[in-house]
């Protein structure tokens, strides 16, 4: 059960996320096949032990954008494995290359990337998620305000 640890640090930072907003801010995208669940917070939430495991940076100017997408199936989503490739952009159009990190724990299937933030910044996140290499794939944009947590 090395997966806990993880799993419940990322379960409060979406409820702190959620929290935080007041439902403001958009978490999921639907397609006609798909659901894409998406939340950026704050890494020092994670414990040293975890971003140490995961090699993920924990510091108060380091955020993290977490994703999944699911397929939607009769029966129940099922998670899935997909090929992501994104950038970030903050507010003076400083561009940054994301490198997620898969990770696998139990069924479920999600993708890790940390990025330097500075204080009250508005970040633009543009990802392309494909479900195999040929596919045409989906594009995601989304915009986050973020703040350094001294």
């Amino acid at each position: 059960m090395k997966w806990l640890p993880l799993l419940s640090s990322l379960l409060l930072s979406l409820l702190l996320t959620t929290t935080a907003s007041a439902g403001a801010e958009e978490t999921t995208r639907e397609t006609d096949t798909h659901i894409i669940h998406f939340n950026v917070f704050d890494s020092s939430f994670l414990t040293p032990e975890i971003a140490q495991q995961y090699g993920l940076k924990r510091s108060n100017y380091h955020a993290m954008l977490n994703l999944a997408v699911h397929e939607k199936t009769d029966a129940a989503d099922k998670p899935i494995p997909v090929i992501l490739q994104g950038t970030v952009t903050n507010i003076v159009q400083q561009q940054r290359t994301l490198k997620f990190k898969e990770v696998q724990e139990g069924k479920a299937i999600y993708y890790l990337t940390d990025f330097r933030v500075t204080d009250d910044d508005l970040l633009t996140f543009d990802i392309k998620i494909r479900t195999n290499a040929d596919a045409p794939g989906y594009d995601l944009r989304f915009k986050r305000r973020v703040f350094t947590s001294l």
